[in-house]
């Protein structure tokens, strides 16, 4: 596996491992509301959409797009309880977006458009999460 392959894999194996962990954990608990069933629902349209594209920049704009909605919910609830997220993960993710971004040889969409959208994710969630950003801008 190349450098630049790395953040890909831990986008994805580091939600599934805390999927896992909420079947292990007693404590844990986690409710299924509408705006997750939409969220999941835009998400699973940007995966179609990204798997029938031939074109490589656009398949990357809808695996974003499906990202990004898959992450809604997170991001509304670092806003509204951030001591229920912890910023430290995305601090190494947003590292490891920086050290991919730095190892990137051909600068072009394809080969950072998914990184750098990564580090501007982890970097919301990182002022929502650590610096409260969402108590201190909407009050």
């Amino acid at each position: 596996m190349r450098l630049v392959s790395l953040l890909t894999f831990v986008v994805g194996f580091g939600p599934l491992i805390i999927f896992i962990a909420t079947f292990v954990n007693k404590k844990a608990y986690w409710k299924i509301r509408k705006l997750d069933i939409f969220c999941g629902i835009l998400s699973l349209f940007g995966l179609l959409l990204w798997s029938v594209t031939k074109n490589g920049n656009l398949a990357i704009i809808f695996s974003v797009f499906a990202d990004g909605a898959a992450g809604i919910p997170t991001i509304i609830k670092a806003y509204n309880i951030p001591e229920s997220e912890s910023y430290q993960i995305y601090q190494l993710l947003a590292i490891n977006a920086i050290i991919t971004l730095l190892a990137i040889k051909t600068w072009n969409f394809a080969h950072f458009g998914f990184p750098l959208y990564i580090l501007l994710l982890c970097l919301i969630m990182i002022s929502l999460v650590k610096f409260r950003q969402g108590k201190i801008l909407f009050r």
